[in-house]
Order: structure tokens, then C-alpha cells, then sequence
């Protein structure tokens, strides 16, 4: 299979888990899920795919959409770093900053924006560790688990279940 054809299924992967809701139960509850809820949620992440990307797959497709543009439900996520954000935490149009992968991945795994290089950290204006999600899950007696195909200490997969300031 084609590099490309397997990024743009692994994106439909991603569009697929942005648009699941789960009802959330504590490890005490002896309520079940909800029939048809889901019982699990996979956050699958390719380092530095964008959505160009998926672009560049789809001409290499020959102008065919991927079955996953039709989806009704969809998410974008904003990755910039803190230099590159508005006092809000949108990403500045035109802006210089260039996101690496510890802010990008910490973006995605604490929701906060953070400075180039911090993993799960709120620098430059909160010293403190960030709840990744996997520590919110832990927190509320669920179980989470990490898969890379990097090592730990990479940025991306390191902003999941860690935190440095550099």
C-alpha cells in the first residue's frame, strides 16, 4: 500500500475518534455504557502530518475524496506554540513562529499552548505540570495506554506521559 493512501487511512482513523462521544464512569460506577456508546476511545497521531498532507494524498488519488472528507462530524486541531498565539490560544495568521513537536504534542495532550520545547509544562506562564490527558483519565479511574513508534523520550510521545521544561 502506497505511503500516502496509508496516511490518509490513518487520518480517517483520527476523523473517526474526533467524532465519538463518551460518557464518562468511574471505576466504582456499576453502570454500563450507554447501548452503542463506545466503550474505548484511540488517538492515533502521525508526527507532522497536517492537513497538506491529506491534500497531497488525495492528488496523488487522482482528485478522488477519501470516504472520511464526507464525514459530517469533523475537528481541527490548533497546534501552535505560545509564541505564535493570540492571547486566546488561536494560532496568528502569518505568523513567524514555527511549532516544534513538544508544544505541538502538548497542545494536543493537555489542550494548552505552550512554548517551543516544553512538554506538558505551562511555560512561560505557569510553571506548574499540565494534566495530560492520560493523567485525567487515571484521575478519574480509567485506564489509558501509549503506543509509539519512537521512543518515550521523543517529544511527541513524551508530552502524553511526562513533563520537562526543556
Amino acid at each position: 500500500m502506497n505511503k500516502y493512501i496509508k496516511l490518509a487511512l490513518i487520518a480517517l482513523v483520527i476523523q473517526l475518534v474526533s467524532c465519538t462521544s463518551l460518557k464518562t464512569a468511574t471505576k466504582n460506577s456499576s453502570r454500563s455504557p450507554a447501548e452503542g456508546a463506545p466503550r474505548n476511545t484511540i488517538l492515533m497521531i502521525v508526527d507532522g502530518m497536517g492537513f497538506e498532507h491529506i491534500k497531497a494524498a488525495r492528488i496523488y488519488n487522482g482528485q478522488k475524496p477519501f470516504s472520511y472528507e464526507g464525514f459530517t462530524c469533523k475537528t481541527k486541531v490548533s497546534t501552535c506554540a505560545f509564541e505564535g498565539a493570540d492571547a486566546q490560544g488561536n494560532c496568528l495568521a502569518n505568523d513567524s513562529h514555527i511549532t516544534d513537536s513538544a508544544a505541538a504534542a502538548t497542545a494536543m495532550a493537555t489542550g494548552v499552548k505552550v512554548k517551543n520545547g516544553a512538554i506538558s509544562r505551562g511555560l512561560p506562564n505557569y510553571h506548574g505540570d499540565l494534566e495530560t490527558i492520560a493523567e485525567y483519565k487515571k484521575r478519574l479511574g480509567q485506564s489509558s495506554g501509549i503506543i509509539a513508534t519512537k521512543l518515550f523520550t521523543d517529544a511527541t510521545p513524551a508530552a502524553f506521559v511526562s513533563h520537562a521544561d526543556d
